[in-house]
C-alpha cells in the first residue's frame, strides 16, 4: 500500500487551474540564495496592500511589515523602502496600482526586488470573496499585471516572502499570526472581565437583606430598597430570585 504523503500546504497545479502564481512571482528565499555571495547592495521595495480604508485605520498593514522586516534581519541591503497601498487585489488598473508602480520604478534603477508578504498581497481574482479564498487569479490577470508592471520598470521582478503557491487558507493562517503579534494579543475568544463579582455584592447587602426579611419584607421590596445602596457602590442591584436564593442559602 502506498503510502500517503503529509500535505505540503503546496498548491498543485491540477488544484490551480486559474494560474500558479510562482510562473509569475519569485520565492524571496530562493531568490536571495542566487545572489553571489559577495552582493550586499541589492535593493528592496515591500510592498503592504490593505484592501479597505477600515484595514487602513486600523493599521492592519503593520503585521505585512512585520514579517518583511524580521525576515530581513540577517540580510544586508543597502536600500529599501515601504510602499503601502489601499484598494482591492483585483483591481488591475494604473490608478489603483499607483504604489505598486512606485516600489518598481524605486527598484528598477538598482536592479531590485519588489516584494510582498504573499501572491494575495499583489494579485487577487476578479470574483474573489473572503468565503471563497480558493478563487485563485486567472492567466489572464497575471499576466495584466506584469504588463503593468513591465510599462513602467521594465525587467522588474517581484517576489513573495511565503512561497507563491502557498494555499490561501494556510495565508489566512499566516496572516492571523502576524496580526496577533502586532497586537500582542494570542487569539481566541476573550475572557470577559465581571463588572459585577458577585462575592463583594453580597458581602455587602447580606446584612441588610436578614435585617429586611426579619421586618417581614418580600423579597420584591427588598430589591427596590437596596437600590440606592448598590448605586452608591457601583454594584448592579440583585434580582428578587437572586435574594430569595441567597435566603435559602443563609436562612439566619
Amino acid at each position: 500500500m502506498k503510502k500517503k504523503q503529509p500535505y505540503s500546504g503546496i498548491l498543485k497545479p491540477p488544484l490551480s487551474p486559474q494560474g500558479l502564481a510562482s510562473n509569475y512571482f519569485h520565492h524571496l528565499p530562493d531568490l536571495l540564495d542566487e545572489l553571489p555571495r559577495n552582493a550586499s547592495d541589492f535593493t528592496l521595495a515591500f510592498y503592504s496592500r490593505v484592501s479597505g480604508r477600515t484595514q487602513h485605520k486600523r493599521r492592519t498593514y503593520e503585521g505585512q511589515e512585520m514579517q518583511f522586516h524580521t525576515a530581513m534581519e540577517k540580510q544586508t541591503i543597502s536600500e529599501s523602502r515601504v510602499f503601502r497601498e489601499v484598494g482591492s487585489g483585483w483591481d488591475l488598473t494604473v490608478e489603483a496600482r499607483s504604489q505598486l508602480i512606485k516600489a518598481a520604478m524605486f527598484v528598477a534603477e538598482h536592479e531590485g526586488i519588489v516584494v510582498a508578504a504573499n501572491s494575495q498581497r499583489f494579485l487577487r481574482n476578479e470574483f474573489y470573496t473572503p468565503s471563497e479564498i480558493t478563487r485563485l487569479p486567472t492567466v489572464e490577470e497575471y499576466e495584466k499585471l506584469l504588463q503593468i508592471i513591465e510599462t513602467f520598470a521594465p525587467g522588474v521582478r517581484l517576489a513573495t516572502l511565503e512561497a507563491p503557491d502557498l494555499c490561501p487558507y494556510k495565508v489566512r493562517s499566516i496572516e492571523i499570526k502576524w496580526g496577533q503579534k502586532r497586537t500582542g494579543r494570542k487569539g481566541g475568544r476573550p475572557r470577559k472581565k465581571r463588572s459585577n463579582p458577585t462575592k463583594p455584592r453580597y458581602e455587602v447587602v447580606a446584612p441588610m437583606i436578614k435585617k429586611y426579611f426579619r421586618l417581614g419584607y418580600s423579597c420584591r421590596k427588598i430589591a427596590e430598597l437596596l437600590e440606592p445602596i448598590c448605586e452608591e457602590y457601583d454594584f448592579r442591584p440583585p434580582h428578587p430570585s437572586t435574594i430569595n436564593r441567597w435566603k435559602r442559602r443563609d436562612p439566619t
